[in-house]
């Protein structure tokens, strides 16, 4: 395929799943429907930045609010109106445009990614499967973190094929540490990211081991410097994190029970959350997606050409037994997921090509 062609395309692509994400984001008139989202717009109302910063409120640390205020701060600058800075429903807008965008620019970055290992063809059908993923567009139409941690998780799978090319560079060791600050920044379970970096600093660490074993020191001191940076609070005000953490995992494992997880009473773990599934990416992709997921694994055990890929897929397996298993099972604790599911669709999608 002539290159001109696959930009053209990826740029078509591109521009028609961003116009679904960015349709309508004000659905509900204001009226803050979403508990997450006046949550979150409750603790934006509380910082002034840069000389007020605590939050008071951990269930999604401390960057993506502080980018929410960032923004409202801005806006109210250049339009002399302080809504966007007190009212929830504005702030939840705002919110919902990052979200959006975010969600957007996650399409040109899976396309760089299967480019990695698939044809121009088979790595376009794929965005566009996900591009017009429903689950996709309507999580991008929610002032909440879903959005922003796919966006995290694809620049961090091209870190780490990078990192796995050239081991030896300081500088990708700096990049993978910096993406996974950013994304314990956003979301305390973004944690199960580090999966991904530290299967590679295992696979590489026969170059020079003792270079790398200095290379790991300096990822977790530099990945801790970017999440305090970007989330101060969930250091300063420790104990009302833990707490919140707590709490969250206490309704997630069902340890806890609040009304709004009874709905999860007597469904099957795994199964219930894989055939989720099937509401946000169709019928076809989720099965063929896990099979192909396992034939990567397989594959990248016996034959280099998918070998950078399995960080990526050992932690789509590391993902799925630990949520999957979860009492709670909102769609959007499967939206981390998706873009692991495209991915494995790609291959059955290759053996026709």
């Amino acid at each position: 395929m002539p290159k001109p062609v696959k930009l053209l395309l990826l740029l078509l692509i591109t521009l028609l799943g961003g116009w679904f994400r960015l349709q309508n984001l004000n659905w509900d008139q204001f009226h803050m429907y979403h508990p997450d989202e006046r949550n979150i717009a409750n603790a934006v109302t509380k910082l002034n930045l840069p000389d007020k910063l605590d939050p008071g409120f951990h269930a999604y640390n401390g960057f993506f609010i502080y980018l929410t205020r960032f923004a409202a701060q801005n806006i109210t600058q250049y339009t002399k109106d302080n809504i966007w800075t007190s009212d929830w429903g504005h702030i939840a807008l705002i919110s919902r445009y990052l979200s959006a965008t975010f969600s957007t620019l996650s399409l040109p970055l899976l396309f760089i990614l299967l480019s990695s290992f698939f044809t121009p063809a088979i790595s376009l059908i794929s965005t566009a499967l996900f591009a017009f993923s429903p689950g996709l567009i309507q999580y991008a139409h929610y002032g909440v973190t879903e959005s922003l941690l796919v966006f995290w998780f694809l620049l961090l799978c091209l870190a780490s094929i990078r990192a796995y090319h050239q081991p030896k560079f300081l500088l990708n060791w700096f990049y993978l540490s910096a993406i996974c600050g950013l994304s314990l920044a956003t979301k305390t379970s973004a944690a199960l990211f580090l999966v991904i970096p530290f299967i590679v600093w295992l696979l590489t660490f026969h170059h020079q081991p003792l270079k790398h074993f200095l290379f790991g020191i300096y990822f977790l001191l530099n990945l801790f410097l970017i999440t305090f940076i970007f989330s101060p609070y969930s250091f300063l005000d420790f104990t009302h994190f833990r707490q919140s953490m707590l709490y969250e995992s206490g309704v997630a494992t069902g340890t806890l029970q609040v009304p709004y997880n009874l709905q999860f009473l007597n469904t099957p773990p795994y199964i219930f959350s894989f055939l989720n599934l099937f509401w946000q990416l169709g019928p076809l992709i989720p099965l063929f997606g896990a099979l192909g997921l396992l034939f990567i694994f397989l594959s990248s055990l016996r034959r280099p050409r998918f070998r950078p890929l399995l960080p990526v897929v050992i932690f789509g397996l590391i993902y799925f037994a630990y949520v999957g298993g979860w009492y709670t099972k909102f769609i959007r604790y499967q939206i981390p997921f998706i873009p692991l599911i495209v991915i494995g669709f790609a291959y059955p999608l290759s053996l026709l090509h």
